[in-house]
């Protein structure tokens, strides 16, 4: 494997200079671009996204006397936003080509909808027709855009002439494998693979589901009652406190069945929330996956008594998936979710041509945070090789991470198995890595393109660039979690993995937090992270977090020799404290919720 340091030098920072998009590693262009496709563009406009930074930054700072001090979206929106002549500007233009724009809720961008002819003769380019790898197709520019006279000198980027689907879901479907191997080899070869050794609830139809190794031996999945001991949901619940007056927002790139979502809650005694669909970049609702099911199903056990949780499907593009942020934003304050979770992301190296995308990211993250809105992202599920292939089932042999998690804005949440005595306490936690036994692992490593973010210090920490992740939770595949989705079997009852699950799991966590504050009349938590390191920097650490200190995150050995791996790719090793595999380890909620209002309080 090689690494990626030779990039880092060229694109530490976002201060690149904008290239054409180019289509997709591993697609094969078809023709061109037919003429009546529709894309939906955002023309950045220029904007005061330094002190939007600024902002963003003190008032998610414990130290800060501006803490949890949260700013409107509208109110952000008038501060740091386009001026209004600049708005008018480009409104008026657009509308003199016969196209219609709406400013997004930041007021960084324009919106519009135009053809793929229109766009050509707008921005004086080629789009061109590519099949992605599964056949896929997706149109992209082969020709460095131009700014018509009227836009220049308002608009700073123009995101959405490759309409890609750019990310993938961090779901693990489990697999067959041999049972022997992993009860005679598992530890002593390094594999995280456990069985589950804890005591299952629920109806007996959920609980056959797992992991067929022999026709004589199943290992069960994990059942709520598990995950939710473990971590010390659990407690709060009997307290009452199942994330009541809350709403969360997923990001998905997928679609659901509410009945299966129905059948799970049914099943382990939970009230499922109101699952509210918003399209972005559809028509239609998505077809039914796995993903959004697990995202659902996880945050149905995890916070039962959530107002509802906000599903916005979008067509897997970046700029839908802006628009999907966006779309979280613009609601009102008082049906505003008070924390994001997207269980997807797109490996770094593949933004390349795409910088202009990254910028409208962080800047409605950004957003999110000055508003009191937590977000929190999947690493990934092949390792410290984060440029993910097909299922997860294989990746690219170079040292990549994934985005949004590696966001400076977004709460990174990477991938553990566990140990569970019969009582389902943890007895042991370590970093998922299925290899040699299987492929899979929890990404976790060095951005290229985001520099070490100031809050971004503690005991274990080192070196130039954003770590992720942050903090890890339960994700290897093997036992996995248990699931009802009628799109993903038979069977319909069936575990799955990935760091899909843990970041659904800790978004519900934060959510009770949040409820939490309320109950004490503080503001929501909002941007995590400060609050995070600043914990982990203090006393109760070892309270609030379980630090993770065996195995690692390496799968280079499991990549095939010919594709360039067959060695360790040499990143990354759990340690104390911090580290690129397991962050500063898992959390325990109560000990989080109290460290939470401690912190607000001090203001």
């Amino acid at each position: 494997m090689r690494t990626a340091a030779a990039l880092i030098a060229a694109a530490a920072t976002l201060v690149i200079a904008a290239v054409p998009s180019v289509a997709a590693p591993r697609a094969l262009r078809v023709g061109a671009a037919p003429a009546d496709r529709p894309l939906t563009l955002l023309l950045g406009l220029r904007r005061d996204e330094a002190g939007l930074a600024r902002f963003a930054a003190a008032v998610s700072n414990p130290e800060s006397p501006l803490y949890r001090r949260h700013l409107d979206v509208p109110r952000s929106a008038a501060r740091f936003g386009a001026r209004p002549a600049t708005r008018a500007a480009v409104l008026r233009a657009l509308r003199r080509q016969g196209i219609r724009g709406r400013v997004g809720a930041t007021g960084a961008w324009v919106e519009a909808t135009v053809s793929a002819a229109r766009a050509q003769r707008l921005f004086s380019t080629r789009l061109a027709a590519f099949r992605a790898a599964g056949g896929r197709r997706f149109v992209a520019p082969v020709r460095r855009i131009v700014l018509p006279r009227a836009l220049r000198g308002h608009v700073t980027e123009v995101v959405g002439l490759d309409d890609r689907v750019s990310v993938r879901t961090a779901a693990t479907a489990n697999t067959r494998r041999d049972a022997t191997l992993i009860d005679r080899f598992a530890r002593r070869r390094g594999s995280s693979m456990r069985a589950n050794g804890g005591t299952q609830s629920g109806c007996a139809a959920a609980r056959t589901a797992g992991v067929n190794f022999t026709r004589e031996i199943r290992i069960p999945g994990y059942t709520p009652n598990q995950y939710l001991r473990a971590y010390r949901y659990d407690a709060l619940h009997r307290r009452g406190l199942r994330g009541q007056g809350q709403r969360i927002a997923v990001i998905e790139i997928d679609g659901f069945r509410r009945a299966d979502i129905t059948t799970f809650g049914r099943c382990f005694g939970k009230r499922v929330p109101p699952t509210p669909i918003t399209k972005v970049g559809i028509r239609r609702p998505l077809a039914p996956g796995d993903e959004t099911t697990l995202d659902l199903e996880v945050l149905t056990a995890a916070a039962p008594g959530l107002e509802e949780i906000q599903v916005m499907e979008t067509n897997g593009s970046n700029a839908s998936l802006i628009r999907g942020y966006e779309r979280v934003l613009a609601r009102p304050r008082a049906r505003r979710a008070s924390v994001i979770s997207a269980s997807l992301g797109q490996c770094e190296p593949e933004f390349y041509g795409q910088v202009e995308d990254l910028r409208l990211f962080e800047n409605v993250f950004r957003a999110a945070a000055a508003a009191g809105v937590s977000n929190v992202a999947s690493t990934g599920d092949t390792g410290s090789a984060g440029c993910a292939l097909g299922d997860n089932s294989g990746a690219l042999a170079l040292l990549a991470v994934s985005h949004p998690a590696t966001s400076p804005h977004v709460t990174a949440v990477g991938g553990t198995n566990l140990v569970l005595n019969a009582r389902n306490r943890i007895v042991d936690e370590i970093v998922w890595r299925d290899v040699p036994l299987g492929f899979g692992g929890g990404t976790g490593g060095y951005s290229l393109f985001f520099k070490r973010p100031s809050w971004q210090r503690g005991p274990g920490v080192f070196g130039y660039e954003r770590i992720v992740p942050d903090v890890a939770m339960l994700a290897d595949e093997v036992p996995g979690y248990t699931i009802y989705c009628t799109a993903c079997g038979p069977p319909a009852w069936t575990t799955v993995g990935g760091t899909s699950a843990a970041a659904p799991l800790f978004a519900a966590g934060v959510a009770i937090a949040n409820q939490q504050a309320r109950r004490a009349g503080q503001p929501q938590l909002g941007f995590l992270n400060p609050l995070l390191y600043g914990i982990a920097r203090g006393r109760a650490r070892t309270r609030v977090f379980r630090d993770v200190v065996r195995t690692n995150n390496d799968l280079g050995t499991a990549i095939p020799r010919e594709a360039g791996g067959g060695s360790p790719a040499g990143c990354c090793a759990a340690r104390r404290f911090h580290d690129a595999a397991s962050g500063w380890g898992s959390i325990d909620l109560v000990a989080f919720s109290v460290a939470a209002r401690a912190a607000a309080a001090r203001r």
